[in-house]
Order: C-alpha cells, then sequence, then structure tokens
C-alpha cells in the first residue's frame, strides 16, 4: 500500500511511502533542513496547486526530486488516501497479485533472456547473491542517492562538492569509489579491474554493469571448465590482500 497525494496533509515527507519509484517508495535523501514530522503538504504551493520546485531542488537528491516533480497534482486538492500500487485504478484485485507473484517468479528464472538493457542490470543487481542491504545500497550509489560531497553541496550542507582527500575533483559515487588518487594503490591489488576497463565510466552504474559483465562472463568459463582451476588461483591471489587488509 502506498499513499497517492492530494493536498499531502496526512503524509509524512520522511516516513512514509508516498514516492512513485518501483525500488524505494520512502524518502532517503537527508534533509537536515527539514522537520521529522513534516508533511508533504510543505512541499506544495496550495495557491497554484503546485511543486515547491525550488524547495524540492535544494533539499532532495536529484533523482528524488526528479521523482517527486514528475508526480501529478490535481488543483483540487483532494484528501490523500492509501492505494493498491499494483493497479491502475489504486484498488486491489486477485490478478494484480498473481502477476506479482508471476513476476517475481520470472526474476528468480536466471535463464530467461532480456533484451532491455537497463531492465537486464536491474534484474542482475537483485539476483546477486549478495545480502539484501547490500543490494539496496548498490542501488542507492547507482541512483547517485548517497552522502557525496556532490550531493552534500548541492543540499547547501557543505561548502564544497570537491574530494577531501585529493581534493581534486568533485566528489561523487564513482570518483569516491574508483576515480580517487588515493585509491590506486586498493584497485592495483585487483590486476583485472583496471585492466577490463577500457572506456572510462561515466558514472557508477556504468562501472557497476562493466563488472556484471565480467562476472557473467568468468561464471561462463567456469562453468564450461574452461581453465577453472588457473582462474579460480587468480581470483583467490587478487581478493586475498584485500581480505587481509583494513580497507573499509
Amino acid at each position: 500500500m502506498v499513499w497517492r497525494i492530494g493536498n499531502g496533509a496526512s503524509i509524512r515527507i520522511k516516513e512514509n511511502k508516498w514516492l512513485l519509484d518501483q525500488c524505494y517508495r520512502t524518502v532517503i535523501s537527508p534533509l537536515p533542513n527539514i522537520p521529522p514530522d513534516a508533511k508533504v503538504s510543505s512541499l506544495i504551493n496550495s495557491t497554484s496547486c503546485a511543486w515547491k520546485f525550488d524547495v524540492i531542488h535544494q533539499n532532495f537528491l536529484l533523482h528524488e526530486a526528479k521523482i517527486i516533480l514528475s508526480i501529478p497534482l490535481s488543483f483540487r486538492l483532494p484528501s490523500d488516501c492509501l492505494i493498491w500500487s499494483k493497479t491502475p485504478s489504486g484498488l486491489f484485485i486477485a490478478q494484480s497479485a498473481y502477476k506479482l507473484l508471476a513476476c517475481d517468479a520470472s526474476t528468480n528464472n536466471t535463464s530467461s533472456s532480456n533484451p532491455n538493457p537497463q531492465k537486464s542490470f536491474w534484474r542482475g543487481l537483485w539476483m546477486l547473491w549478495i545480502p539484501s542491504k547490500m543490494r539496496h545500497f548498490v542501488w542507492r550509489a547507482c541512483n547517485e542517492a548517497m552522502s557525496t560531497m556532490v550531493n552534500l553541496f548541492r543540499c547547501h550542507i557543505a561548502n564544497t562538492d570537491r574530494c577531501m582527500v585529493c581534493n581534486a575533483q568533485p566528489e561523487d559515487f564513482l570518483h569516491a569509489v574508483w576515480g580517487c588518487e588515493a585509491l590506486e594503490n586498493v584497485w592495483s591489488q585487483l590486476s583485472w579491474a583496471r585492466s577490463s576497463v577500457v572506456i572510462p565510466p561515466g558514472d557508477f552504474s556504468n562501472l557497476f554493469a562493466h563488472f556484471l559483465q565480467v562476472a557473467d562472463a568468468l561464471a561462463k568459463k567456469a562453468k564450461e571448465g574452461e581453465d577453472f582451476k588457473v582462474w579460480s588461483e587468480d581470483i583467490s591471489r587478487d581478493i586475498a590482500p584485500l581480505v587481509a587488509s583494513d580497507v573499509p
């Protein structure tokens, strides 16, 4: 169940599910300047029946600001209401529950191919055999929903967007985990990582998508038995120093 926005008076900005996003319905932006009990109505101009564009862009992460501004508002500003998010009407029907179960089943079917690269990317992420909190962490990183200097500066929390380690470039998430010169010694311990990235990634989602492709290729080789022993020894050798180190 999610909230359908009318006048926003019944919906808490930080606690309730009201975003039109399939992965995250609740707000994940830091929002230091917005009180914990603030309502969505504080983001709506009741005179023009429109979102407060400047307030939203100043306080929310970029991808969440876009999601909020895409939510349509009625000129009547009716009361907010809870709806079933899996049907256009907002009403629960048994067929929608069946489709939801069928969708989950198809997501778990690793043999099916997907012609949509974006959908395939997210499917590859959610199917990783890692704790769910790590999948959510990667999802936030791919959407630039992290407390990087770029986002903190944009939300007027920091005075600069520069990386506090190298002070050479703005710190988005890609820079924080890949581009900063201070990370050279870390990545040099993984011989396949730098050498496999021929084209510089535009953002973290590009980098992660590339690593997913590399992982798929290695998995196919291992499954076919091609140089499996050499491959496993190389991976073990590369990962061991990182496991033994104090790198966070």
